[in-house]
């Protein structure tokens, strides 16, 4: 979401395109399916996605590399990809073994909260070379489409330092539900 205008960006993965919506989600605005996607399987395009403060964008495939490369395929878009669509770059995310991006933002000072599926919180550094777990995340059902999912920073965060995220739990029946929680990112933990 474009905390300037309330714009909303969805990444298809069957398809590996984006949609832009209005800020009403009412109506898309426009949509296209940037080349550099293009070698994602179906299915396992889009997964992990967060504006940039310099009005581009980042995405992290689900669970597949690029061709010849370990990790995530992942690209960094330098403008809005549905206006730009040519305007990106592939790159490598490499998460810890066994874990899967299923959501990111940034933070003002440039790192990055990853969220994993198995219910693990990353603090990125800036040059994408650390990543420190968050502690205080609750227990993940991440089995089936159970996960560690959405991560967003609470309007005021520079202020506040809350951070707002969703996660599966199962209750003592077994049945599974979506949590919507906050914390408080304090000293990075």
């Amino acid at each position: 979401i474009d905390r300037k205008t309330g714009a909303v960006w969805v990444g298809f993965e069957s398809y590996n395109e984006f949609w832009r919506y209005d800020s009403g989600f009412r109506r898309a605005e426009e949509h296209g399916a940037p080349p550099v996607m293009s070698k994602w399987p179906e299915n396992e395009g889009p997964e992990a996605m967060t504006l940039l403060p310099t009005g581009g964008m980042v995405t992290i495939a689900e669970t597949k590399p690029w061709p010849k490369a370990s990790g995530r395929g992942g690209i960094v878009f330098l403008g809005d990809p549905v206006q730009r669509p040519r305007w990106g770059f592939r790159f490598t995310y490499l998460p810890p073994r066994g874990y899967d991006p299923s959501d990111m933002t940034v933070l003002p000072d440039g790192r990055m909260l990853v969220t994993e599926k198995t219910g693990t919180l990353l603090l990125v550094g800036a040059d994408g070379k650390t990543r420190t777990p968050v502690s205080g995340i609750p227990a993940v059902d991440s089995a089936g489409q159970g996960a560690l999912k959405d991560v967003v920073l609470a309007p005021g965060f520079a202020k506040n330092r809350l951070v707002y995220f969703s996660y599966s739990e199962a209750n003592a029946e077994g049945n599974k539900g979506v949590v919507l929680a906050r914390g408080t990112l304090a000293d990075g933990k």
